[in-house]
């Protein structure tokens, strides 16, 4: 008797569950950049850096920034609406171009994704240039999901991102000073000689080329690679004069 007693409570608070969480998609749906929170690194991100001196040849860099909505499908199109910030210092048609005209959730879906075409233009050389998007509220979507902390303590906007395009040799999205110490150009340079690492790894249209995994061992090699330099004595330096050092995680 006892053990039907407790099937009972414990169906009756599984179903109270199913019901709570059916409720909390009761609501308007919320529309907002899905790079705000990575479940599978836990780093919010709300910014990239494309810098077209990391490839040879390219000319033209696709990114797609993901958009997501909250609740549930439904079987038609919802458009939601982008506006770029007056802000923004790059111009359409010669540092980048859409390419869509029209910013939807397909029917059947959740996602999408902004589809920006940089252009390698010559003002690149000379200064970087920004995009700045912002997702607001329409007849479709609403935009009340609150800011988030990142991993790194940095607040992050689920409906603000940011698009920065150079062709100047400035720190990658994905170096990580807790492995990599204080960038470098020197430093970025030889680590990619010495450890064969493709330079587009650090750049281009994806949000994680680089793992937190990846950077860490690349830390690793190279602080064990300066060390063997030292003791051969060859110690490398910086430009500074300083000697060149990996970050605290990989003194090990």
């Amino acid at each position: 008797m006892k053990k039907i007693l407790l099937y009972v409570l414990v169906s009756l608070f599984f179903l109270s569950c199913k019901k709570k969480e059916i409720a909390l998609y009761s609501g308007p749906a919320n529309i907002y950049f899905s790079t705000s929170t990575d479940p599978i690194q836990n780093w919010g991100l709300d910014s990239l850096a494309v810098s077209f001196t990391l490839t040879k040849n390219l000319q033209d860099s696709l990114v797609k920034i993901p958009v997501r909505a909250t609740g549930n499908v439904v079987n038609t199109d919802r458009p939601y609406t982008v506006r770029i910030a007056s802000n923004s210092t790059a111009k359409e048609g010669l540092n980048y171009d859409f390419l869509q005209k029209d910013f939807k959730i397909p029917a059947g879906k959740l996602t999408d994704s902004i589809r920006i075409l940089l252009h390698r233009s010559a003002d690149l050389k000379v200064n970087s240039v920004s995009l700045f998007f912002q997702l607001e509220a329409n007849q479709n979507f609403v935009t009340n999901i609150q800011n988030s902390i990142s991993a790194t303590g940095k607040t992050i906007s689920p409906t603000k991102f940011r698009l920065y395009s150079s062709d100047i040799l400035q720190m990658p999205l994905s170096w990580y000073p807790y492995y990599l110490g204080d960038f470098s150009a020197e430093k970025f340079y030889l680590m990619l000689q010495v450890l064969n690492i493709d330079p587009v790894k650090f750049s281009g249209p994806a949000f994680s080329n680089v793992t937190a995994a990846e950077v860490q061992n690349y830390g690793i090699a190279m602080q064990r690679y300066l060390n063997s330099q030292k003791a051969a004595g060859k110690t490398v330096y910086e430009a500074n004069g300083n000697e060149m050092v990996m970050g605290t995680g990989a003194q090990k």
